[in-house]
Parts: structure tokens; C-alpha cells; sequence
């Protein structure tokens, strides 16, 4: 009986490493995606204030 419980326990932590590996594969992948990007940010912000100082004639 003792060696089904192992054999088993050694099935599930095999299962357990494999499902963890490729479950921080997604969120590896997910987490770079979610970064903001600065160098859009900051050209939407420059036109912003592009646009501002020529409606205001500066």
C-alpha cells in the first residue's frame, strides 16, 4: 500500500513541475506584454504639447 502512495506522490509532483513550467511560460510572456511602453508615451505627450503651444500661437 505504501508503494502506490509513493508512486502516485512521485506522479503528482511530476505533473505538479511540468504544469508550473509551462503555467510561468504564459506569464513570463504575459507580464512583458503588459510593461507600459515610455517611448509611445512620451511622443503622444510631446505632439500633445506641440499641438498646445501652436494653438496658442507660442
Amino acid at each position: 500500500m505504501l508503494a502506490e502512495w509513493q508512486d502516485t506522490i512521485d506522479v503528482l509532483l511530476v505533473f505538479a513541475g511540468l504544469f508550473s513550467a509551462v503555467l510561468m511560460t504564459f506569464v513570463v510572456q504575459t507580464l512583458q506584454s503588459m510593461q507600459p511602453d515610455y517611448n509611445q508615451a512620451s511622443a503622444f505627450l510631446l505632439l500633445e504639447i506641440l499641438k498646445a503651444t501652436t494653438l496658442n500661437g507660442s
